[in-house]
């Protein structure tokens, strides 16, 4: 079915990062408050979920309002990934 023609979309919603699209909900602001909080203390921080929860939108909406100058935000997205701390801070 092409949900598109049917409900007059502009995309298809149902793809994997189609669009970047950030539905504010009391969840999602959680999220960012909790970043927020993280890049004022100088934190660590790690964010899980399901998948399709929208962890790396959240990520990303957060990443746009930090000052580039100031914050280095490191992403690692694949759980299987295995490296030393060392080969971590020497990559930076």
């Amino acid at each position: 079915m092409d949900y598109t023609i049917r409900y007059g979309l502009e995309f298809n919603p149902f793809l994997k990062n189609s669009k970047e699209i950030f539905v504010s909900t009391d969840e999602s602001k959680e999220v960012l408050f909790r970043l927020d909080y993280l890049a004022k203390t100088k934190g660590f921080g790690l964010l899980t979920g399901s998948p399709g929860r929208g962890k790396t939108t959240a990520i990303r909406k957060w990443v746009q309002t930090l000052n580039n100058s100031q914050y280095k935000v490191i992403y690692i997205n694949n759980v299987h990934l295995l490296i030393s701390v060392y080969d971590f801070y020497i990559s930076q």
